[in-house]
């Protein structure tokens, strides 16, 4: 399953992203954040994927992936985000140790949480 997003979110998953855009303030990743990839669903289209699996007799006993046709970099997320709040700032692409402190995650960023969702 991937991180699902959209209303009734708590885990609030893009608000630190948007909180800097509209703060005007440039978003720093480190390098191989920027590059980590993670499914995501929209909230909708996911709970319609489990809806459809649930009353189709053909998916009776069959896995479903659901999620992006596409996995996006991190970076690649946080820039389409910026353009559809009009925000023209900086992206900052650092060296995790060049990284603040505070933004500095003990996170294996080269093991991707990409699923395929052909069938």
């Amino acid at each position: 399953m991937p991180a699902v997003y959209g209303s009734g979110d708590r885990q609030h998953r893009f608000l630190p992203y948007l909180q800097q855009m509209f703060d005007q303030q440039p978003i720093l990743l480190g390098e191989k954040q920027a590059r980590w990839r993670f499914s995501h669903g929209y909230v909708e289209n996911v709970a319609a994927a489990i809806a459809l699996a649930v009353t189709n007799d053909r998916a009776t006993g069959r896995v479903y992936n659901v999620g992006e046709s596409r996995t996006p970099t991190l970076l690649e997320r946080i820039q389409t985000l910026g353009r559809l709040v009009d925000w023209h700032g900086e992206m900052v692409i650092l060296p995790k140790d060049q990284l603040p402190s505070r933004l500095q995650m003990n996170l294996q960023w080269q093991y991707y949480l990409a699923i395929d969702i052909t069938r």
